[in-house]
């Protein structure tokens, strides 16, 4: 009994061509298909391609125009994924959802359109791609397996972090400030990076442009080597403005004295430089470089009072150092921005009250992880803190945290 089957020669025809859609290839044998890319149509009786009832340039049409279909189909349904997970919470969308529609639509379309222009389309690249793929368990908010993948954070310190953001970031105002205020209090432990990491993952974002670092700052080996120096003005609602004026310890990062004033010279600049080294007796001191910029109130009286002693030695940032002043630049930024500005300090008078206790935060309550967990006081008076019990306790959070995903149970069959 002869079971072979006969194909119309159009098929053989359309596949010498490429434009053969891919259903019409299921049902048909790979040996077959492999046997036609050599066949010639000739040798068929009564087959002539130029009198075919399909021609080669209405074949091509027709291919080119159910491409455009199901590439404006895919575009539909990836624009159509993005908006449903973002409408709700555009700063928080549910990123498992979007990512399974994602990779779905891609794996569906792929047939007819290139999967490299699904995915510049979808806006992701293919090695982003390509991991969303591994990315497949729902009880890890990483998305990774706990089993593959045992150093990824226990329920618990994810727990940890997002309760600390929820709890005091509105009172710190900077992630890096909750991080080293976690680690004093000895709830979690884990990289700064990984910190930053996780937090976007709970929906915690900074969107802050990051500048390139154009040189090596300047960086002191002990409390009272390098001064920073520095006025800043604030404006208020009515448009007038009142000038603070900072000292800082390079080394420590504190804050040593500050002031405020409706004016900005030298003879305020010369008061808060000679309190500073009256509280912390900088003139017993053999050297200290003293860095500010090239404004007014760093001249006059200042130049006077530097002039009678021989400690203090001035450097104008920029020109006697190629560094700018750029640490007591941030200490006024994030004065301004994290505090001021989100106060809505609008008088004087508020400024007045509200900087003291501002200081203080910035002296006292904000624990640095490039201090070594210190706070800038500690830094600045040599306070042992214990690094090297917090140094331990960051090897056993490891090894605990990678002995926890080991046992996890999610009742599926990893391999």
């Amino acid at each position: 009994m002869n079971t072979r089957r006969h194909y119309d020669p159009q098929l053989i025809l359309k596949h010498q061509k490429g434009i053969l859609p891919v259903d019409e290839y299921q049902n048909i044998p790979a040996s077959t298909i492999r046997n036609w890319k050599n066949r010639s149509l000739n040798r068929i009786h009564g087959f002539d391609k130029r009198c075919a009832p399909l021609t080669i340039d209405y074949l091509k049409k027709e291919h080119n125009y159910q491409k455009l279909r199901k590439a404006g189909t895919a575009l539909y349904f990836i624009n159509k994924a993005i908006i449903e997970a973002v409408k709700d919470r555009p700063e928080v969308y549910d990123n498992y959802k979007l990512r399974q529609q994602l990779i779905s639509i891609i794996d569906q379309y792929s047939v007819e359109i290139p999967k490299k222009k699904l995915m510049n389309w979808s806006g992701i690249k293919p090695q982003q791609f390509y991991a969303w793929r591994r990315r497949t368990c729902k009880a890890s908010l990483m998305e990774i397996c706990r089993l593959r993948h045992p150093s990824q954070l226990t329920f618990y310190e994810v727990k940890t972090i997002e309760s600390y953001l929820k709890s005091l970031l509105p009172e710190l105002r900077t992630k890096s400030a909750v991080y080293g205020k976690m680690i004093r209090d000895g709830k979690a432990f884990m990289a700064l990076k990984t910190f930053y990491n996780y937090s976007r993952l709970l929906g915690y974002k900074t969107n802050r442009l990051k500048k390139k670092r154009r040189s090596k700052g300047i960086s002191a080996d002990h409390p009272k080597q390098i001064l920073h120096m520095d006025v800043t003005q604030y404006k208020f609602a009515d448009h007038t403005k009142a000038y603070i004026y900072l000292i800082q310890d390079n080394f420590s990062r504190k804050i040593l004295n500050w002031k405020i004033s409706r004016v900005c010279n030298s003879t305020i600049a010369k008061e808060n430089l000679q309190e500073a080294c009256e509280e912390y007796d900088l003139m017993k001191e053999k050297h200290i470089d003293l860095i500010v910029d090239g404004g007014i109130e760093n001249k006059g009286e200042v130049m006077t009072y530097l002039k009678a002693q021989s400690t203090i030695k001035l450097k104008i940032a920029m020109k006697d150092i190629k560094q700018s002043n750029s640490m007591i630049e941030a200490a006024n930024r994030c004065i301004k921005h994290y505090h001021l500005f989100p106060l809505g300090v609008s008088t004087y008078n508020e400024l007045r009250i509200l900087l003291p206790k501002i200081i203080y935060e910035y002296n006292f309550e904000r624990y640095k992880h490039n201090l070594n967990f210190k706070s800038p006081d500690e830094a600045f008076y040599g306070v042992d803190i214990g690094i090297d019990h917090i140094n331990k306790q960051f090897d056993k959070a490891r090894k605990t945290r990678h002995l926890t995903n080991s046992q996890f149970s999610c009742n599926k069959h990893c391999t």
